[in-house]
């Protein structure tokens, strides 16, 4: 499996930016789902309801052998290949990113550049000795605003961090894309578990 890992902490126009909690500001929207406290709550995520492949990820990823919880997350299929993926030799792609956060009991973690850079390193590491498969994983740490942090005074004041987790499986059709983006997200969640009990 093709895996890398980056810092995205340039200025904030320029960076993607959690807020947490977060809400898309509609009353039936999509927002903030506390899946760690509330796993009944899976029902709602669309996306897990659509491919339960990613609402496993989410129950692994939130059980409570996990120091992780899920914030974010999205599917999307396309037979639009950038040319750095060309070297998989397929027509499609189906992609998915979960944005993961240390759960409310490792909540100093949040706060800590280290942490999520050793865990995103961490993470890509283990998943290279994956076999060789047409899938990619990209492990990115940005930061993450909050509102909720015991020591913020006002909105925004704490600013800490998460991961994007993005896993991306290639085939020559969607059918087939979407078997190996199912092994590489199996993969994934086994390496960050595996991670945090070490």
């Amino acid at each position: 499996m093709d895996a890398d890992f980056a810092v995205e902490l340039g200025p904030p126009s320029e960076e993607a930016v959690l807020e947490l909690p977060w809400d898309s500001g509609t009353p039936e929207g999509p927002r903030f789902l506390d899946l760690k406290r509330q796993p009944e709550l899976l029902l709602r995520v669309e996306e897990a309801n659509r491919y339960p492949e990613l609402g496993q990820f989410l129950k692994s990823i939130n059980s409570p052998a996990s120091r992780l919880a899920s914030a974010k997350c999205d599917v999307w299929s396309t037979d639009s290949l950038d040319e750095a993926e060309e070297i998989f030799g397929t027509g499609w792609k189906l992609g998915s990113y979960v944005d993961l956060v240390f759960s409310e009991e490792y909540a100093e973690q949040r706060f800590s550049f280290p942490a999520h850079e050793t865990l995103a390193r961490s993470l890509v590491a283990l998943l290279k000795k994956a076999p060789e498969m047409p899938a990619r994983c990209e492990a990115l740490v940005r930061r993450c605003y909050y509102h909720d942090a015991p020591a913020a005074e006002e909105p925004n004041s704490q600013p800490g961090f998460y991961i994007s987790v993005y896993v991306l499986g290639y085939g020559k059709d969607a059918v087939a894309a979407r078997r190996q983006w199912h092994i590489a997200l199996q993969l994934a969640a086994n390496a960050a578990l595996q991670l945090q009990r070490n």
